[in-house]
């Protein structure tokens, strides 16, 4: 089984009008630096030279079930706002409001009491020659849309992309106790992840090294074959570690296969409830190495015998499976 915690959103450095004084690492439906300049220009009421504008990050993310702007501003050190929005309107205003702040600290910006599009900002700062921008609330009124006005525009576009996002996970997989010998092999899954939750489908396959009964005349190795459903609640602890919870059921089929001889391949149903908990990382918004150890237990039990009759293994109450692997975020819904 795999873990959640997809990532909602893409990063780039550029935007595609080639504008570069602004890194976006955001969905995106809002990496728009265009239109972050025209909301400037409104707030600052004159048109601004982009070789003058100061180096400046926006990250966007999902984090303890909202939407967190961190906007930084290199400007004689770095100067950090970081907000809570609920769409791409408000945090083009918010860094459109970051930028008109440190051009002309001393303009009142038009700013207005309007509900339209609130945020408040808890200002952080990291410069060394200046003092930091002190905490401020402040309600924004955005321009009047025109007929060039983009989709963003709209409030409703971020919360397109927080209906669900879809990855793909592979991964290395062993169990440890269901057979004398460890079984090794991998699972594949898809994920479809809502905010902190998670609908898990993989398929997996192992098989065991040789094994040799005291009473066997032929060596035997044991298949696994199996298929999961699973959800997941992810815990997120700052931006880079998650740790996540599942349960969810295994089935499928488990064969002895004899190693010579006859040949023999006995069969029986896999079946059994599944637990299971691990940590993830964010290294980028679309890879995330995860680890994830599994308790089973097993709701069928099947005893394998020899030919004549005498019993040589049982499957136990419960086994441990353990999982390495990737996720790839691949879309937003």
């Amino acid at each position: 089984m795999a873990l959640m915690l997809t990532s909602l959103a893409s990063s780039t450095s550029a935007t595609e009008d080639g504008a570069s004084w602004l890194d976006w690492n955001a969905p995106p439906e809002c990496q728009n630096t265009a239109e972050v300049e025209r909301r400037l220009e409104s707030l600052l009421d004159h048109p601004v030279d982009r070789a003058l504008l100061p180096r400046a990050r926006a990250k966007l993310q999902w984090l303890e079930g909202k939407w967190q702007l961190d906007v930084t501003v290199q400007v004689e050190g770095s100067r950090r706002r970081q907000v809570t929005v609920s769409h791409c309107a408000d945090a083009f205003d918010v860094i459109a409001l970051a930028l008109a702040l440190v051009l002309e600290p001393k303009n009142d910006l038009g700013m207005t009491h309007s509900a339209e599009a609130e945020a408040t900002a808890e200002v952080s700062a990291e410069a060394t020659n200046e003092q930091p921008m002190s905490n401020v609330t402040v309600s924004l009124e955005p321009p009047r849309p025109s007929a060039e006005a983009t989709i963003m525009d709209r409030p409703s576009a971020i919360e397109a992309t927080t209906l669900a996002s879809f990855s793909l996970r592979g991964a290395a997989l062993s169990d440890l106790m269901a057979f004398p010998e460890p079984q090794l092999g991998g699972a594949v899954s898809a994920v479809l992840t809502s905010g902190p939750l998670a609908l898990e489908l993989e398929a997996g396959a192992l098989r065991s090294s040789p094994v040799r009964f005291p009473a066997a005349a032929e060596d035997v190795r044991f298949w696994t074959g199996f298929g999961t459903l699973a959800g997941c609640v992810t815990t997120s602890f700052g931006a880079v570690v998650s740790w996540s919870a599942c349960a969810g059921a295994q089935a499928g089929l488990v064969v002895a296969s004899e190693l010579g001889g006859a040949g023999r391949q006995p069969s029986a149903t896999w079946l059994a409830a599944e637990l299971g908990t691990g940590p993830t990382l964010s290294l980028e918004p679309w890879l995330q190495p995860y680890l994830r150890l599994n308790g089973l237990a097993l709701l069928t039990r099947h005893e394998f015998a020899l030919a004549g009759g005498r019993a040589v293994h049982r499957l136990p109450r419960a086994t441990l499976q353990l999982e390495l692997g990737l996720s790839f975020a691949l879309t937003d819904f």
